[in-house]
């Protein structure tokens, strides 16, 4: 609050509290200065909204984010992620250490050691049906 007495801007911080009852929550702290007449700061505003279930999703998230992340990178296999054009997005350790996979490259030049894909007439197509998403071969 001091702050915006001082610069006369607008402030906003995250910051946890405890309440009367000894719950500690997660608040976001806004201050805006209120101007007289003058144009002269009369008052500050200060408003703390609660955000600590979302402060709690985000914990819950980034745990899960690492639990699959160590899933990912330690499962006995070669895992890649690809995207339509084969280009490799992210690899596993595994991959990594034995092909010398890095995002950005080729699935067929580093699994195959091609220069051109591996199956350009035969790559499955998506066609979309009343029921969902099938793969139809060409």
């Amino acid at each position: 609050m001091e702050q915006a007495f001082r610069d006369g801007r607008n402030h906003r911080v995250e910051e946890w509290v405890t309440c009367r009852d000894g719950n500690e929550i997660a608040v976001v702290i806004e201050t805006m200065p209120v101007r007289d007449a003058d144009g002269q700061i009369a008052s500050v505003v200060k408003m703390l909204t609660d955000v600590t279930h979302i402060k709690r999703l985000e914990e819950q998230l980034r745990q899960s984010q690492q639990r699959y992340r160590l899933l990912f990178e330690e499962i006995p296999c070669y895992v890649s992620i690809q995207d339509l054009n084969r280009r490799i997005i992210d690899v596993n350790r595994a991959a990594r250490e034995d092909f010398g996979c890095a995002p950005g490259c080729m699935c067929y030049e580093v699994f195959k050691h091609r220069t051109e894909p591996c199956f350009p007439a035969r790559w499955a197509l998506l066609s979309t049906t009343a029921s969902g998403m099938s793969a139809k071969k060409c």
